[in-house]
């Protein structure tokens, strides 16, 4: 498994091997990309929604459909994240071990 942009794997500060510091790896990317790619693909699902709902009055309840998926996903996400690493994540360069 690669670890953090700029590849390699690094072994955790705590010096108890890598699988600490992959998991908190995990969890940080999770939160920090996939949850915000998530995150903004339901505002922009919102604004098409906005934009649109005049002139396509059944994509009120089509982008609801896909709004709730995606919120499910996230609410996933979290959970995942929550459960590697329950602790709340730090700064940029602290995957929060």
């Amino acid at each position: 498994m690669a670890g953090p942009k700029g590849g390699g794997r690094k072994k955790s500060p705590k010096g108890d091997g890598y699988a600490s510091y992959d998991l908190a790896w995990i969890s940080k990317t999770l939160h920090d990309d996939v949850g915000q790619v998530l995150s903004a693909a339901g505002l922009r699902l919102e604004l098409m929604r906005m934009d649109f709902a005049g002139r396509i009055p059944e994509i009120a309840d089509r982008t609801s459909a896909i709004q709730n998926e995606l919120d499910r996903a996230l609410t996933s996400v979290r959970k995942v994240v929550s459960h590697i690493n329950p602790a709340p994540l730090k700064g940029p360069n602290d995957p929060g071990i």
